[in-house]
């Protein structure tokens, strides 16, 4: 509804990412304010945005929950989230992505997943983990 996203758009970037957070995490993902919470967060970062969202104060741990609340409800929001947060500069490591790996596992979408996969084996300097991911990709 227009009067939810008139009062998301007060939120700051803590609140915004906790609130998803906390509605995923309950599993409350039906429920009209968790679409208000994807469409908000979206548009914070959307190339239009992008002055908003520099100066906006997204911390590395705000887009973290962001992304892992948007995979539990819909992967494709998820992903387009997290293309519109690497246009701007964030690297996803693999915690991170481990959120979204884990919903791809779940609900069958293999191919996404290997995606995911072979990334985080490229980053082999990150905690040493890139032949645990390269062989996960297989």
């Amino acid at each position: 509804s227009a009067a939810l996203s008139l009062k998301l758009s007060a939120f700051g970037p803590r609140e915004l990412a906790g609130t998803a957070w906390a509605f995923a995490r309950l599993a409350v993902l039906d429920a009209p304010i968790f679409d208000a919470l994807s469409a908000e967060l979206l548009a914070r970062i959307t190339p239009r945005g992008i002055r908003h969202w520099s100066m906006a104060g997204f911390e590395v741990r705000h887009i973290e929950m962001a992304l892992w609340s948007l995979s539990r409800k819909d992967l494709s929001v998820a992903f387009k989230f997290l293309r519109h947060a690497e246009a701007l500069g964030w690297v996803a490591g693999s915690l991170a992505l481990s959120g979204l790996v884990a919903e791809c596992g779940r609900l069958c979408r293999h191919g996404a997943e290997q995606q995911l996969l072979r990334r985080l084996a490229g980053r082999s300097s990150e905690f040493g983990t890139g032949p645990l991911f390269s062989a996960a990709a297989r």
